[in-house]
């Protein structure tokens, strides 16, 4: 269970590395009298070992919560976006958007919510603007969702690698199954 700098996985969505997005190096356990056989993975403590294989599972799930949140986010900011090219589609309908937007130049305000400051433009520039923003959401949303993909199947991996060591470690010691639980 050891892990170098270059075993840590990079997230699709967040390519700067910040601590509580560093993704776990879980790999699945295929034989686990070899794995418990590596001095680097058991040293006789099955508590040690457990306690290691729980914080795995752990940081998978606070990576887990941080990426729904950022999702959350940019759908939040999807549906605002989608609202507002909508309403700016029915404000261009009507009889008086070429006095308004061609005549008067009047401005056109988008804030969104992943966003610190709002915009102000004329109508071509904010129907630019949308256009991009929504593919660019679009593109982040696909990327969140791909590593919460990632993650839960990490999360999934550990659990079982724990469960697996337990079972392994009660059939050659004869435990109660009482005392190691996961």
């Amino acid at each position: 269970m050891t892990s170098s700098i270059d075993d840590i996985e990079q997230l699709i969505s967040c390519k700067n590395m910040s601590p509580e997005l560093a993704v776990p190096h879980v790999i699945p356990i295929k034989d686990v009298r070899e794995f418990m056989s590596n001095s680097d993975n058991y040293n006789g403590d099955i508590e040690d070992l457990k306690d290691t294989l729980e914080a795995k599972t752990q940081q998978c799930k606070g990576v887990l919560k941080l990426l729904n949140e950022k999702l959350h986010l940019k759908l939040s900011t999807l549906d605002k976006v989608k609202k507002d090219m909508l309403t700016l589609a029915d404000d261009m309908k009507k009889p008086t958007a070429s006095t308004r937007f061609v005549i008067n130049h009047e401005k056109i305000k988008l804030n969104y919510l992943d966003e610190s400051e709002p915009k102000e433009c004329e109508l071509a520039e904010a129907l630019e603007w949308i256009n991009l923003k929504m593919g660019s959401l679009y593109c982040e949303i696909v990327g969140l969702e791909s590593d919460v993909d990632y993650i839960t199947y990490l999360e999934r991996m550990s659990e079982l690698n724990m469960r697996n060591v337990i079972e392994f470690y009660e059939g050659e010691n004869k435990v109660e199954p009482d005392k190691l639980t996961v």
